[in-house]
């Protein structure tokens, strides 16, 4: 883990997935700032609290989450974005990574998993800076 890199945004809309999220990156010395439910809530807690790392479903009642990149990136413009799914398919995880996103997280999903692929990001996301 990168130490300047901790805070933590998660846009799920399942409780029990933001619940896994959390207590997962607490155990490796993430703090999740915010969590929200919803893309337009997401939007707003990433401009509020300016994350580091997000995780962004792509599923949410409200918004696409592909679609959400470019939102967020512009209210946190250096925001690692992971995308967390139960879409497993080619064309979601291109769109994604062609969107701007770092990472991509299938669900259900494990620990080593969720940490395997931030450190993943995080060494990327460093190597363009």
């Amino acid at each position: 883990m990168t130490a300047t890199l901790t805070n933590v945004l998660i846009i799920d809309d399942n409780d029990m997935i933001r619940s896994m999220l959390r207590l997962s990156l607490a155990s490796e010395g993430y703090k999740v700032v915010a969590e929200a439910a919803t893309g337009a809530s997401g939007v707003q807690m990433a401009k509020t609290h300016q994350p580091q790392i997000v995780f962004l479903d792509i599923v949410l009642p409200d918004r696409n989450g592909i679609e959400m990149l470019s939102e967020i990136k512009a209210v946190a413009p250096d925001a690692i974005i992971l995308m967390i799914t139960s879409k497993n398919d080619g064309d979601s995880v291109r769109h994604s990574l062609e969107a701007g996103a770092k990472g991509y997280i299938i669900k259900p999903f494990t620990v080593s998993t969720v940490s395997k692929t931030l450190s993943n990001a995080i060494a990327r996301a460093v190597e363009m800076r």
